[in-house]
């Protein structure tokens, strides 16, 4: 990766590490902190991880010319 900013997101609380990677444009700031501030921060601030979302799936519409708006006027048509 070219031109990533990356930051380590360290284990903690059964939580594995993690490592995300910016634009360096995104990153419009840094605080200089001790470590012990950091991992304080990074224990409350864990990344969720990415989770699958699924739509659910759509009926077809009926096919052209099968409506059946009229259906008072259906046997009128047939005689």
């Amino acid at each position: 990766m070219t031109d990533k900013t990356g930051f380590e997101i360290p284990a903690a609380d059964g939580n594995p590490s993690a490592t995300q990677f910016y634009s360096p444009g995104s990153v419009y700031a840094i605080t200089p902190t001790t470590p012990e501030t950091a991992l304080a921060v990074a224990r409350l601030s864990r990344p969720a991880p990415v989770s699958r979302w699924e739509v659910a799936a759509l009926t077809a519409p009926p096919p052209p010319g099968d409506d059946d708006q009229d259906d008072e006027d259906d046997e009128d048509d047939h005689v």
